[in-house]
């Protein structure tokens, strides 16, 4: 399971393939049981840089960007499933589970207890 994420927050999951990935289409989409559900995609998958970033093609190494206002909506816990597109052949390289925390902290100034 990926470790517990928080509601409310951006996430970057990196992922590492640990091969050259140049000229591979990489889709995602994270759903909930009830209604949840966000798809990213690459630019090669008609997605962007900013759903999908390749930051080292050579190495493998991705990034899903996540934003905030799409974490948010998920209930405890999700799935995950990432697609890559390699020659004309679709693989899913990675299927898993998200548990997903409340948020606390929902103020931008601190209050005024004492002894704080």
């Amino acid at each position: 399971m990926i470790d517990e994420l928080v509601k409310g927050d951006s996430i970057d999951l990196r992922c590492d393939m640990g091969e050259d990935i140049a000229g591979w289409s990489i889709r995602c989409e994270i759903w909930d049981a009830v209604d949840g559900v966000i798809e990213k995609a690459n630019s090669l998958s008609g997605g962007s840089d900013a759903q999908i970033e390749v930051t080292d093609e050579t190495n493998g190494i991705f990034v899903i960007h996540i934003l905030a206002e799409n974490t948010i909506q998920f209930e405890d816990y999700a799935n995950i499933e990432v697609e890559v597109e390699v020659n004309g052949q679709k693989f899913t390289v990675l299927k898993d589970a998200i548990s997903f925390q409340t948020k606390k902290i929902d103020w931008s100034v601190p209050s005024q207890y004492p002894g704080s």
